[in-house]
């Protein structure tokens, strides 16, 4: 078995949260308020593609913008986007990534669709 390094996921560097938001029932605004107030010491970056600010925090539009090294992703958005999204980090050379969506398994046979466009990331 290949030896995997775990370090990214577990004890990342930089975080970067996808659709970081300012509103306080979505999941992306959970995440970020929990990093920048739950002690985190590295970088953490906001990335919406909708706002230039998240939070107070200068916000990117995508992954590329940040143009820093990103241990993990942490992927706040509707379900499908999350191939393109997977697909972006692998070309970042991303290896850390968390996905809290729903639209998968949860909803049917339609999560395969997606699940394969995943795997082909």
């Amino acid at each position: 078995m290949p030896e995997t390094d775990l370090g990214p996921l577990l004890s990342p560097r930089s975080v970067a949260v996808v659709g970081a938001s300012d509103t306080p029932n979505k999941v992306g605004f959970s995440v970020f308020r929990n990093l920048t107030s739950g002690g985190f010491a590295g970088p953490i970056y906001p990335v919406n593609s909708r706002s230039s600010t998240v939070q107070g925090c200068p916000a990117f539009g995508s992954l590329r913008q940040i143009g820093q090294p990103i241990d993990l992703v942490v992927i706040c958005t509707p379900a499908a986007t999350v191939p393109d999204l997977i697909h972006e980090c692998g070309e970042l050379g991303i290896r850390g990534i968390v996905v809290l969506t729903a639209g998968f398994r949860e909803l049917g046979d339609s999560w395969r669709v997606l699940e394969a466009k995943i795997l082909e990331a």
